[in-house]
C-alpha cells in the first residue's frame, strides 16, 4: 500500500512538472532514440518517470549518484545492490534502468 502511495505521488509531480515544461524536456530527441534502441518500449513518458524516481529515490538516503562516472558494467554491479536496498518494484526498476541505461550511460 505505501509503494502504491509513493509512486502515486511521484507520477503526480511527474504530471505537474511535465505540463510547466511542456517546450523543454530533460533529454534530447536523440537520446529518446537511443533509450529507443536499447528499450524498444521506452517512450518520453517512461523516461521522465524514470528520471523521477532515480532523483527521488536514490537521493533519499544518500546523495545522488553520478552513473556516468561508472563503466556500465560497475554501474550496473552498483546499481544492482541499490534495488534491494531501497526496495524498488520491478516497474520502478525497469523506469530507472531504461533512464540510466538509454540516457545516461550511452
Amino acid at each position: 500500500m505505501r509503494n502504491i502511495l509513493y509512486l502515486s505521488i511521484v507520477l503526480l509531480a511527474v504530471a505537474c512538472t511535465a505540463s510547466k515544461t511542456t517546450s523543454s524536456l530533460p533529454f534530447e530527441a536523440a537520446d529518446l532514440a537511443n533509450a529507443k534502441a536499447k528499450y524498444p518500449s521506452a517512450t518520453t513518458e517512461t523516461l521522465v518517470q524514470g528520471k523521477a524516481l532515480f532523483e527521488n529515490r536514490c537521493s533519499a538516503c544518500h546523495g545522488l549518484p553520478k552513473p556516468a562516472k561508472f563503466e556500465r558494467n560497475s554501474w550496473n554491479i552498483i546499481y544492482g545492490k541499490m534495488v534491494l536496498e531501497a526496495k524498488l518494484t520491478a516497474s520502478e526498476d525497469e523506469l530507472i534502468q531504461e533512464y540510466i541505461n538509454g540516457i545516461i550511460l550511452k
